[in-house]
């Protein structure tokens, strides 16, 4: 909520929990749907490049839960600033996409910690 709500900076440690939370549960389908708002807090916090790894990693997962409504039209919005921010943005939306769930959520910790 508080992301949504555009308290980005206050919403981090609750999302860092939730994440954790996810990874100590197994429960990967919610970890990725979370995902969806990391992207948005790294562009919120102007960092696209790491936006753009979380998305990739989306993407190419292949294992994540169908997106649509309102996510759909975020990570649609993240993508094309992504694309227009980030230099060869292509190349890092595959690099992310070939890597494992388990690899993008470390990344997301420690960036999320720093």
């Amino acid at each position: 909520l508080q992301i949504r709500a555009g308290a980005t900076t206050e919403a981090v440690p609750g999302l860092v929990a939730l994440i954790r939370h996810w990874r100590d549960r197994g429960a990967r389908i919610q970890q990725w749907i979370t995902m969806r708002s990391v992207v948005e807090v790294f562009l919120r916090l102007d960092a696209p490049g790491d936006a753009a790894a979380v998305l990739g990693a989306l993407v190419g997962s292949g294992t994540t839960a169908e997106e649509t409504g309102g996510d759909a039209a975020r990570l649609t919005e993240a993508r094309a600033r992504i694309l227009a921010d980030v230099p060869d943005a292509g190349a890092v939306l595959a690099t992310w996409g070939a890597r494992g769930q388990d690899e993008i959520v470390d990344y997301v910790l420690e960036r999320l910690h720093s």
